[in-house]
């Protein structure tokens, strides 16, 4: 509107000109025309100038990525110097010999950690699961249980303490190598905005569409994927927003079958489900356990109770460990956290 005016304005001033002969009529047409380029240009500086910013605030974030130091080949042996330990195959949920490094899927001796070099968010955690065996990690928020997970897969290094991965020390395996032998589901899984085919995919690059269809039938994906419009090459979305929660959670099943490796980590995979979602999930959860060294973390009694052993952690550390009718007999903080969840009190999760 503005604009509007200000053309009237120039064309009843220029008329008038033209008529008293100060300029010609040609002059006023070309000023109008001008007019309306500046007006353009400057109308355009405000919002140029929000977008510059964005751009500057995008690109240092971008710079501070590229100038972190690159990853070394190796992890770190900091922080890893192995001790010769041995289990009870209490710990690892078989009989009551004594079990070497090499039977753990996975060990962890005296474990400690801080993200900032300050506050321990483990201290001194022992956790050993048998291969082919499950271990469960429950508590509250804030116990640490998220942060193994992160250590497992090399996210972080620990400040003190050993951890072993298939009779292997963490520092023996390069990352490509060590993340080549977990199989992670995390809460809220990240699809990409390309095909359900090709999200089963990621989990093994050139995989065949046989074994894309075969591991999404193993995670009780295959039937909602063939109700959608476009089946298999149905695009997701960003994160997968076509999808619900319950789906998205099957296509990172899928991912994990179809990856195929020897230890399985889930980080509270079914918390934020509902009832139905919740129900499939764990059927494809327990057929992907067959076979491979599962740790879970969780929130929800349904998907630990089964577990060879249960660790349950407060405050950075271990202050109980069993199978749950043990855990459930000593009436400790397990027993509390499940009274808890079931309604007697006030009712919360893990």
């Amino acid at each position: 509107m503005s604009g509007f005016l200000c053309n009237v304005v120039i064309l009843v001033i220029g008329v008038f000109m033209s008529h008293m002969g100060l300029v010609d009529f040609g002059t006023v047409v070309a000023i109008l025309s001008l007019q309306d380029l500046v007006s353009f240009f400057l109308g355009n500086i405000g919002s140029a100038g929000g977008t510059l910013a964005d751009a500057l605030v995008l690109g240092d974030r971008i710079f501070q990525v590229l100038d972190q130091p690159v990853c070394s080949e190796h992890l770190s042996t900091h922080g890893t110097q192995w001790q010769q330990i041995s289990y009870t195959a209490g710990d690892m949920g078989a009989g009551e010999h004594l079990a070497s490094e090499e039977e753990c899927g996975i060990a962890i001796k005296n474990a400690s950690f801080s993200y900032d070099g300050l506050d321990k968010v483990l201290d001194g955690v022992d956790i050993a699961v048998g291969r082919g065996k499950t271990a469960a990690l429950v508590g509250e928020s804030g116990g640490g249980k998220s942060t193994v997970v992160k250590l497992l897969l090399g996210f972080y290094e620990l400040d003190s303490g050993s951890i072993r991965l298939l009779g292997k020390p963490l520092a023996g395996y390069t990352l490509e190598e060590l993340r080549s032998n977990i199989a992670y589901v995390p809460q809220d899984a990240y699809l990409f905005s390309i095909s359900i085919k090709e999200n089963i995919r990621y989990g093994r690059l050139g995989a065949s569409d046989e074994e894309v269809f075969r591991a999404a039938w193993r995670a009780y994906a295959h039937d909602f994927i063939m109700e959608l419009p476009n089946g298999y090459d149905t695009l997701v979305g960003e994160r997968g927003e076509s999808l619900s929660g319950g789906q998205r959670q099957r296509i990172a099943l899928a991912r994990a079958f179809i990856k195929d490796a020897p230890i399985l980590l889930l980080d509270e995979a079914t918390s934020a489900l509902d009832l139905e979602s919740e129900q499939l999930v764990q059927k494809g959860i327990e057929a992907l356990m067959g076979g491979r060294t599962t740790l879970i973390v969780a929130h929800r009694l349904s998907t630990i109770e089964k577990a060879d052993t249960i660790y349950v952690m407060a405050g950075g550390r271990v202050c109980e460990k069993g199978r749950h009718t043990k855990l459930m007999e000593q009436k400790g903080m397990y027993r509390r956290l499940v009274d808890l969840s079931n309604g007697k009190g006030k009712k919360r999760n893990f």
